[in-house]
């Protein structure tokens, strides 16, 4: 496994193949499809509207393996700034949203939605993060978050994340020495944990070696 790497546009592709399996178990990603989860096309379409302003702002990095990307995790820094909103989609993400009106109203209501708490102003935010399935449990979300964490480190800021599972909630908190900080309810069934490092963050391989 290779040391993880900023993914450009040229991965997305594989990003969009990683992330697109982990949509359907992520309970608010799962409410945008709607009854398209059980669509492979479908969640690949959805990955790539997701990532590819994502990737062209720098905002994603990624594992490798002899057998290709393993892994992606998407992190937002404040002092970054916001995605540009002007940024052109691709012609193939807005043919696919005219196909799938239900998923473009379900989408667009989400972006408007007030944006999710952070601990701090200058805290960096995991977003999402997904592994192969074929990859998981070897050691690349470790990688990935280690990525998160050293940036933490050298800027002297926090991290938090967000998680719709409560066993990934207790989970990730166990793992990298999280603390719960806020909950937002998305709808009557879907409620999201927030979760934050200390300030800076340990590395999480000198917590555990798991």
């Amino acid at each position: 496994m290779s040391a993880a790497r900023q993914l450009v546009a040229d991965d997305l592709v594989a990003a969009a193949a990683v992330l697109a399996e982990g949509l359907p178990e992520i309970p608010d990603y799962a409410a945008l499809l709607g009854a398209h989860t059980a669509d492979p096309s479908v969640c690949d379409s959805l990955a790539r509207v997701f990532l590819r302003p994502l990737i062209n702002a720098g905002c994603v990095v990624g594992v490798d393996d002899g057998d290709g990307l393993a892994g992606l995790l998407v992190m937002h820094r404040p002092s970054a700034g916001s995605l540009d909103p002007h940024m052109e989609s691709a012609a193939s993400d807005l043919e696919f949203l005219r196909a799938h009106p239900d998923i473009a109203t379900r989408l667009l209501a989400r972006v408007n939605e007030p944006a999710l708490p952070i601990p701090e102003p200058d805290a960096v935010t995991i977003s999402v993060a997904a592994v192969s399935k074929t990859r998981r449990s070897s050691g690349v979300l470790r990688s990935l978050v280690g990525v998160v964490e050293e940036a933490c480190i050298a800027d002297g800021v926090q991290f938090c994340a967000w998680t719709a599972r409560e066993d990934l909630r207790d989970l990730y908190c166990a793992a990298w020495n999280l603390t719960p900080f806020a909950e937002r309810h998305l709808d009557e069934e879907t409620r999201l944990y927030g979760l934050a490092s200390t300030r800076p963050p340990a590395l999480s391989a000198r917590l555990t070696h798991s």
